[in-house]
């Protein structure tokens, strides 16, 4: 018996990694980094008058944009509590041993760290052209020696060509609907 799987639109889940987030391959050669998230709920007993536990909903999460992946797996590990954003649906399923459950997707479109729990450093990452032109050079000068190469003739010339270069390279990023903007993948 086949069961359908329901598309349900936009969904925002947070809660905590149940592991590492991984790099996996599917047959059809395709890169995903994937996540595990569990969802706990809590619910106040009138009784008791507490907060109690009432259990987890888990999230299989994937996501096959490059950068989010890298930048998943480079920054997130188990345990971390994150907010994912993306397209959610859902497919039953049946056990070997007959019991009924749900196969609860997200394809994640985004994935934030709380900062409720953990401090963040942003680093933001360099393009291919900004590397190399870290490489190429050399050793860091000093703000001083900084300073000075930019009152240089040769200084002031060599700020106006990486500012042409970084316009055309921005001018070159695809825009419109279905873009993030300039840089973005």
């Amino acid at each position: 018996m086949t069961m359908a799987q329901e598309k349900l639109g936009e969904k925002s889940v947070s809660g905590n990694l149940v592991d590492d987030p991984k790099q996996v391959t599917t047959p059809a050669g395709k890169d995903l980094t994937v996540l595990r998230l569990a969802e706990n709920h809590r619910r106040f007993n009138r009784d008791s008058q507490e907060w109690e536990d009432a259990g987890a909903t888990f999230y299989d999460v994937a996501m096959d944009n490059q950068r989010l992946g890298n930048n998943v797996q480079q920054s997130l590990s188990k345990g971390d509590f994150v907010r994912v954003t993306g397209n959610y649906s859902v497919e039953p399923f049946v056990t070997r041993e007959g019991e009924a459950g749900l196969n609860r997707r997200i394809w994640a479109n985004d994935v934030a760290p709380s900062l409720r729990y953990s401090a963040v450093e942003m680093v933001p990452e360099r393009s291919q052209e900004a590397e190399r032109a870290v490489q190429q050079q050399g050793p860091q000068m000093s703000q001083e020696q900084q300073v000075q190469h930019e009152m240089t003739p040769e200084g002031e010339r060599l700020r106006r060509e990486a500012e042409q270069s970084w316009a055309v390279h921005q001018s070159q990023q695809p825009t419109g609907p279905g873009h993030q903007g300039p840089g973005v993948s």
